[in-house]
């Protein structure tokens, strides 16, 4: 494939993007932005596979001059890529907007079998009991503009001097009590915690730890799939562990907090659980993988 240069103009971003794909992969991508980037945030270029689109190369961060961006890489890669996607990252909250897609690939291949299975996927879903309760609270889920929004107001709370004592006590009572309305169970999980099969997306609580788990794409899938999530409260602890229900061997539907994900793999059960702790502090929530 000869070099070949693509002009962008989508949700504020404009510029161009130049693939030359050889024995290596050569991207030179120039942007200007029509909007101001907050100082914590970054743009960042990805090469995504529409065949295989969980292979993803991340080709680093645009170095900014004022407002406009400039990033070159080289990849040394065996993968076959046939889309560009530019992303505005925040590096605190880790929250991701796709801003705009360049596909470069030379052919449009046949994907009759693609609309196929898009079809009956969404009959599945048209006839899932989990995936209506999600559309009878999905108006109301946040953005990742408001879920930073609320990250910071949380932040601000925690460490402003009329931040109350025993606040994680008090938080830890209200997710029991909201928890009691709905079934506990095993699944031979780790006996040091309760554990509750939750089957709404309605957070139990009002901490940012339930948005920046359930309310993502992958751990909402998983949801729709499989009509509920575990929660688990650890005994005598202010420590509360997310199960995610995933198939054997997929990607891990939590990977923003890959360092603390763990697997449990009840016996008899045809799936698994990815699961994540949070250790609510008198200074913070923090994640940690479930054997600390």
């Amino acid at each position: 494939m000869s070099e070949k240069t693509f002009e962008i103009s989508q949700n504020g971003v404009s510029g161009n993007i130049s693939i030359n794909i050889d024995d290596v992969i050569e991207v030179d991508m120039q942007l200007a932005l029509d909007f101001p980037l907050p100082e914590t945030d970054v743009i960042k270029l990805n090469l995504i596979s529409s065949t295989t689109p969980d292979t993803i190369i991340n080709c680093g961060t645009a170095e900014m001059t004022d407002n406009t961006f400039h990033l070159n890489k080289v990849i040394n890669t065996s993968e076959q890529f046939d889309t560009a996607e530019i992303v505005h990252k925040n590096v605190f909250t880790e929250e991701v907007i796709s801003l705009a897609r360049v596909c470069f690939a030379e052919e449009v291949p046949d994907n009759t079998d693609d609309i196929s299975e898009i079809k009956n996927k969404l009959l599945y879903l048209e006839q899932n009991p989990a995936y209506i309760s999600y559309l009878s609270v999905a108006e109301e889920l946040k953005s990742p503009i408001e879920n930073a929004m609320d990250a910071l107001e949380n932040l601000h709370r925690t460490l402003s001097k009329g931040n109350m004592p025993d606040t994680q006590k008090n938080i830890m009572a209200g997710i029991r009590s909201a928890m009691s309305k709905y079934e506990t169970v095993t699944h031979n999980m780790p006996i040091e915690f309760i554990w509750h099969r939750v089957t709404s997306i309605e957070p139990p609580a009002d901490i940012t730890c339930f948005n920046h788990i359930i309310y993502t794409p992958d751990v909402l899938t998983c949801f729709a799939r499989y009509g509920h999530y575990l929660l688990g409260i650890k005994k005598g602890d202010d420590v509360i562990c997310f199960a995610i229900p995933t198939e054997h061997n997929a990607p891990n539907p939590i990977s923003h907090i890959d360092d603390c994900a763990v697997y449990i793999r009840p016996d008899g059960l045809k799936f698994e659980y990815c699961t994540v702790c949070v250790s609510l502090e008198p200074d913070g929530q923090y994640f940690m993988p479930i054997c600390e």
